[in-house]
């Protein structure tokens, strides 16, 4: 390690973000790919739904009731991207472990526009920019490297590890 450079160094370090990235974005589609296999699918009735927006776009806070598979009445909120109306039956999946836990299917016959897992889509696009783009600048700077090595910077001249391989 005595001849790594900045430049190596900084490559090792995107090649570990890239490595986080990943492994962070994997765990959350597996988490989404988990409860899909577990969802049973129900129709929810609508009694509320409130317009909301912020920094990450707006939507629609929408409050449901349905029956789970053992008869019991739940009730719990869901976030939509297009308006709905009191009354309305929407079709849902939930977590027949915890019911609370609700997503709307994306067999509802919606456009692109209006599919409620679309910020998963652009998420899963700007994860995979992310992982690339520091894999490959990273992969690059620790093959090319740059700045001067390590152990010809005199705060680390004297370090055992630039001795033993200087002398």
């Amino acid at each position: 390690m005595a001849n790594w450079t900045d430049g190596h160094l900084f490559g090792l370090i995107l090649v570990g973000l890239a490595v986080f990235v990943f492994l962070v974005f994997l765990m959350t589609r597996w988490g989404a790919v988990r409860f899909r296999a577990r969802a049973i699918p129900a129709t929810a009735t609508v009694f509320s739904s409130k317009h909301f927006s912020g920094e990450g776009g707006s939507g629609y806070r929408t409050e449901v009731y349905f029956t789970d598979e053992s008869g019991n009445t739940v009730e719990t909120k869901l976030a939509l991207t297009y308006p709905t109306s009191r009354g309305q039956e929407i079709n849902i999946l939930y977590d027949p472990n915890s019911p609370k836990k609700v997503m709307e299917p994306l067999t509802q016959g919606l456009s692109v526009a209006a599919r409620p897992d679309k910020g998963l889509l652009s998420l899963g696009c700007l994860a995979w920019t992310f992982v690339l783009g520091f894999l490959i600048s990273g992969l690059l700077l620790m093959l090319l490297g740059f700045g001067d090595p390590i152990c010809d910077d005199p705060t680390f001249r004297d370090m055992e590890f630039c001795l033993t391989d200087h002398e």
